[in-house]
């Protein structure tokens, strides 16, 4: 079964404030436990089409603090050259979104699944997006933050996950994975059905 899943990583305020930390080590943290804890272990795992990591909507550059967003865009470039290093080695990156001006494209491999991720996007956005078959949150909520309406559709599974993001571990995602896949089988039309 060849799965496509969107992850918002959420939490990393809430993490800051609890362990007495800066805003920007959180999110140093939350960039190490997505790569060790989300990317590799789910591409390594599972058959993965699609597995698109939710960064920074368009919202979000209007309503966070100056403060917050400087942080996070200070250092958010850099990790995110990091982060497409380590990922482009097992699986071709895209970025999707109006922030930066021409989007990211590193091809690995046709037979390799993708990592996309989702940086100035809009709840409205629906070029090249299709409905996903698992959306997963972190922190607690499940919501969409900005995240495009069109990466939900009539079978899309919705999984909250209360641990912040920079606590979560790998198990729990697969936890959600296997959760799914024990519901849900695949169709010769490749619609997802009930068991």
């Amino acid at each position: 079964m060849s799965l496509s899943i969107f992850y918002t990583p959420d939490g990393h305020r809430r993490f800051a404030e609890s362990e007495g930390i800066s805003l920007t080590s959180a999110y140093k943290i939350g960039v190490e436990v997505l790569v060790r804890e989300i990317i590799e272990p789910v591409i390594r795992e599972h058959e993965i089409d699609i597995l698109d990591i939710f960064c920074l909507s368009n919202r979000n550059l209007h309503i966070r603090e100056e403060s917050e967003l400087t942080d996070w865009l200070s250092i958010g470039q850099k990790m995110l050259g990091e982060v497409v290093e380590t990922c482009s080695h097992f699986a071709n990156v895209k970025t999707v979104g109006s922030y930066f001006p021409e989007n990211l494209n590193v091809e690995t491999s046709l037979s390799a699944p993708t990592v996309r991720f989702f940086i100035g996007t809009s709840i409205e956005d629906k070029d090249g997006i299709l409905p996903v078959d698992i959306f997963i949150r972190s922190g607690g909520e499940l919501r969409l933050s900005g995240a495009p309406r069109a990466l939900l559709g009539d079978d899309t599974e919705l999984y909250s996950i209360p641990t912040l993001h920079p606590c979560i571990r790998y198990e729990e995602i697969h936890d959600v994975i296997c959760s799914y896949k024990t519901r849900y089988i695949r169709n010769s039309d490749s619609r997802p059905s009930r068991r």
